[in-house]
């Protein structure tokens, strides 16, 4: 990762400005995880060249959110944020590697403190007293499936396997809530299918999960460089480097999955699509981010001290949301949000109460500077 100068910075809150509204009525949400690119390197230039179909495509058909933040470093810990609402432990920094001959990593003791239920303890394997907008959603007669592309088998709760599978990226697998409900886990926690398969999924109510969590593998998420882009290199003669070359995976794989997204008939009916990322290369925060109690320094990255993830910025397309390339006053939205605020959103969106820090007193969910249908 790249630029850690910027890391060195004092940490920004910045307070979210998005009007709070009742959200409209969506049925049917995708969220599209993606890794480790800052907001300017993503849709800046760089991205414009080597990320066309992000940049050129996905941007102009809905609204691409400027100052969206992850929750720390490194990937762990905000992908368990991003589903339970539980800010970073030095375990979730750490990636949650497993615990000697375990399988399995650390364990989260069941305590917790103050009104939003944050574990006290380090860990990274939280016991059932945790739970997930899974176990929220199930809870309430709705329905969800984890895409995780290349699992080798549904609810794998080992920490790698081949097809570059990392459980460090698959949160769900991290709460016994989930694991425990076996049956759930095995429909659940699955691989993600390919593109026809998953058209097929999306083209009734009857078939289509109210929320579909997608992570790609290492490859196709942009975490690492797994392939040389064909030439010529669009940027010139020099070879692309590693985090160039990620960009090119990151396109490749949207370019695959989210059209079957955006033409099933539940999304042109009451659709949202969130592209994100887990977290950006310098370590600054916003929307008033607040530690745990096992760790003061969310953002710490490499050594230097930081308040949280960076910001990566997001992408959200609808048909409750006016496309930018339609309103170019709202197509760069700069309202500040984080992977709590995504959590909020989605839980407003089902009629759920707020998990962990999601309900924060004064986090913004998308509001009417997103939604405007």
């Amino acid at each position: 990762m790249r630029r850690l100068l910027l890391a060195a910075l004092a940490a920004t809150a910045l307070a979210p400005s998005g009007a709070s509204a009742a959200p409209p009525p969506i049925k049917h949400v995708f969220v599209i995880v993606l890794e480790n690119h800052e907001f300017g390197d993503t849709f800046g230039l760089q991205g414009q060249l080597l990320a066309p179909y992000l940049n050129r495509t996905l941007v102009p058909d809905g609204q691409l959110l400027t100052q969206y933040y992850g929750v720390g470093h490194s990937s762990a810990d905000n992908y368990i944020a991003m589903v339970s609402g539980q800010p970073p432990t030095p375990a979730g920094q750490n990636d949650c590697p497993d615990v000697g001959s375990t399988g399995d990593p650390q364990p989260v003791a069941p305590t917790t403190t103050g009104p939003y239920g944050i574990a006290t303890s380090d860990g990274c394997l939280y016991p059932d007293n945790f739970k997930t907008i899974g176990d929220q959603l199930t809870a309430n007669g709705l329905t969800w499936k984890d895409y995780a592309q290349n699992i080798p088998s549904p609810c794998f709760t080992g920490s790698s396997a081949a097809g570059n599978y990392k459980r460090k990226h698959n949160p769900f697998v991290l709460f016994q809530s989930i694991r425990e409900q076996s049956a759930l886990c095995q429909d659940d926690v699955v691989d993600l299918p390919s593109p026809d398969q998953l058209a097929a999924t999306l083209s009734s109510d009857a078939t289509a999960p109210n929320l579909t969590y997608i992570v790609p593998n290492q490859c196709d998420d942009g975490h690492d460089a797994c392939t040389n882009p064909a030439a010529p290199v669009p940027l010139g003669t020099d070879p692309l480097t590693a985090d160039e070359i990620a960009l090119t995976q990151i396109d490749s794989f949207l370019q695959k999955y989210v059209p079957p997204i955006v033409n099933s008939p539940v999304f042109k009916k009451d659709g949202l699509l969130v592209v994100t990322f887990d977290e950006a290369v310098e370590n600054l925060s916003c929307c008033n981010e607040q530690p745990g109690p096992a760790t003061s320094d969310p953002g710490n990255q490499a050594g230097i001290p930081g308040s949280g993830g960076g910001d990566s910025g997001a992408v959200v397309i609808s048909p409750f949301i006016t496309p930018g390339s339609s309103d170019p006053t709202k197509q760069l939205n700069t309202t500040g949000y984080n992977h709590y605020s995504l959590l909020r959103s989605v839980e407003d969106i089902f009629g759920l109460g707020h998990l962990g820090y999601a309900g924060q007193d004064g986090l913004a969910p998308f509001g009417s500077d997103v939604y405007d249908k």
